[in-house]
């Protein structure tokens, strides 16, 4: 049996955690103009299985993002749910949860207004269709160029000089992500 539910973007979903104690199963989502809003959708199932596809459908004047969130294992061992994919099929592990991040945005041009529409997911075991909710609000967001506020990560250029602060500092993207710079 395949299990299906969502989170909020700012939970993680460890692979070897199973649903809440009351999963939701859709997602709303309230957005401004020239925006974008993240929430996810899990799976989990007692049996191996493959997605095939994903799709959104009623929500067509958004644009809709489905990847798969992988998972990456850092010097403890446990693996950790981080990077995003860009496969569009892949296979599901027993017992193991797998997130799907969906990320919906409005141009700066979209109509305000609220959309009905789904996610699919079509696997092996069924297909799982998610309700979305997503309101879009009379208030643009302006562009970056014209944004009076500009943050840079600038310490993961320069190397997490808090983290170990002598001379033989390790590439942080490299030791954790196998990455250069």
């Amino acid at each position: 049996m395949l299990e299906v539910w969502t989170l909020s973007s700012w939970d993680r979903c460890f692979p070897q955690e199973g649903p809440p104690e009351n999963p939701e199963h859709s997602l709303e989502l309230h957005l401004a103009r020239n925006e974008a809003e993240s929430e996810q959708i899990l799976l989990r199932a007692d049996q191996g299985y493959q997605v095939r596809r994903m799709w959104a459908e009623g929500l067509e004047s958004l644009e809709v993002s489905l990847r798969p969130v992988q998972t990456i294992a850092f010097q403890d061992g446990v693996p950790y749910p981080d990077p995003l994919s860009n496969q569009t099929e892949w296979e599901g592990e027993a017992g193991v949860s797998q997130g799907v991040w969906v990320t919906v945005r409005a141009a700066s041009a979209a109509k305000p207004g609220s959309f009905q529409g789904a996610v699919h997911l079509e696997t092996t075991l069924g297909e799982a269709v998610v309700p979305v909710k997503a309101r879009v609000y009379n208030v643009t967001v302006p562009s970056g160029k014209d944004a009076a506020f500009s943050l840079e990560y600038w310490v993961n250029a320069a190397g997490f000089w808090w983290r170990n602060p002598h001379l033989e500092t390790k590439d942080f993207l490299a030791e954790q992500y196998g990455c250069e710079k």
